[in-house]
């Protein structure tokens, strides 16, 4: 029996919101500490390109210086070195102002950029003499001025690695908080809110359990109603498929049309097909919030026919929604056997009836019109006429022997029909199988 569905209980209908909050702070949490993470690594990443591009400057310089002092007649046309100093330059101008193109922001600190202060006028003098703008010169100064260079920036990229190690120090230590707060936060769930949770959960499985013992009661507590119900009883659903039955509906859909009705079936198949357009009428005036009555006529496998009469009545649930039809299904043969013979004996009435003001009426009435004329004879005669009253008493025996075989007709006929009557009434009385 499939009738009751098993509601849906909400295990956190108390703490929702507030284990919705506590997940969703967890979930933030991770996602920022991933943030930060990727956070140190692009920082990480940029600081070490900006350290090996500054690293890189004192490299080029002494290449720089290299090539002017091994070829000091070709400094204009070497093409080498011209490239070398045009990068070199670009560099040491994006170090201090900073360049979209090559990926670098503007260095900044003050220690940063009295270095720099200290190193551009080597860079000046050394791009200058490389470009050509002035004379090449002493070579030791030359080589003075790239080890000055060379001096400051080295100091640049100490001061940047410093830095560097600084900002990932107090970003490490950032992380170490956000962490130590996300294992506060599980806890605080874990105690307050998941602990509480799983005790109600476990409680409302216990609760589930018992529910769930007595709806099986329930269930065959009115499966047993069901099957002891001298009705026929099937429940089908909005499609027409069926959902509940009892036993006495399985019996009589074997008797009448030699099947094993199963649920889960659409019950339009266990419908003789000369009945099926009338019974889905039925069906579906049912699912617009309507009762209804029928009678069938059916013949069995027996070739016997037996009449039965279907009660339809929606079934809603909650009381609100229609979910589907219950039908119940009596055998109403004796009950239209009964309703025949009383049909019958109404006639036979009538037929009595008819006897009574015609062929009963006809004699009495001669009986009568005699008895006048005898009067009137005696009155007019004054006299004892003994052969007229003979024959007068002849004729009162012919009619009175009409009369009395009439009666005996009648009463004959009466008595049988009350005797049929009375025992199909005493049959029906017991209720039709």
């Amino acid at each position: 029996m499939k009738i009751f569905e098993r509601k849906k209980i909400d295990l956190f209908s108390p703490e929702k919101k507030l284990y919705r909050l506590a997940v969703a702070t967890v979930i933030g949490l991770i996602f920022f500490n991933q943030l930060l993470i990727q956070y140190i690594l692009d920082q990480q990443r940029y600081d070490a390109k900006t350290i090996s591009m500054a690293s890189r400057q004192r490299l080029l310089c002494h290449q720089i210086v290299d090539l002017m002092i091994n070829e000091p007649e070709a400094v204009t046309d070497n093409h080498e070195l011209r490239g070398l100093t045009e990068e070199w330059n670009m560099v040491h101008q994006a170090l201090q102002n900073g360049n979209k193109a090559l990926g670098i922001d503007k260095l900044d600190g003050e220690e940063v950029v009295n270095l720099f202060k200290e190193a551009n006028p080597y860079q000046f003098k050394i791009y200058d003499r490389a470009t050509g703008k002035s004379k090449l010169g002493d070579v030791v100064e030359l080589e003075a001025s790239a080890q000055q260079f060379s001096s400051a920036m080295e100091q640049v990229v100490n001061k940047c690695e410093a830095h560097s190690q600084s900002k990932l120090s107090d970003t490490m230590i950032v992380e170490i908080v956000l962490a130590l707060v996300t294992l506060m936060v599980l806890l605080f769930e874990i105690k307050y809110i998941f602990r509480p949770a799983f005790s109600r959960i476990n409680k409302q499985q216990l609760l589930l359990k018992r529910e769930n013992k007595n709806l099986r009661k329930t269930q065959d507590l009115l499966q047993a109603i069901q099957d002891s119900s001298s009705l026929a009883i099937i429940v089908v659903d909005r499609d027409f498929k069926i959902i509940s039955l009892n036993k006495k509906a399985v019996r009589n859909i074997r008797f009448v049309q030699n099947q094993t009705i199963k649920e889960g079936t659409p019950i339009i198949q266990y419908i003789p097909a000369h009945l099926r357009t009338n019974f889905l009428k039925s069906l579906q005036l049912v699912l617009s919030g309507k009762s209804t009555k029928e009678e069938y006529c059916l013949v069995n496998t027996k070739n016997k026919t037996r009449w039965y009469e279907i009660e339809f009545h929606p079934m809603k649930e909650d009381g609100k929604h229609l979910s589907g039809v219950a039908f119940s299904v009596k055998d109403i043969t004796r009950s239209k056997e009964y309703e025949i013979d009383l049909e019958q004996q109404n006639d036979r009435l009538k037929k009595i009836a008819f006897v009574h003001a015609h062929e009963l009426r006809g004699p009495v009435t001669s009986m009568l019109g005699l008895i006048d004329v005898m009067t009137q004879e005696k009155k007019a005669n004054n006299s004892n006429n003994g052969h007229l009253e003979e024959g007068y008493l002849s004729h009162f025996k012919n009619l009175s022997g009409k009369v009395d075989k009439i009666i005996r007709d009648i009463v004959s006929v009466s008595e049988a029909d009350y005797r049929k009557v009375k025992k199909t009434g005493n049959g029906n009385s017991r209720g039709d199988n």
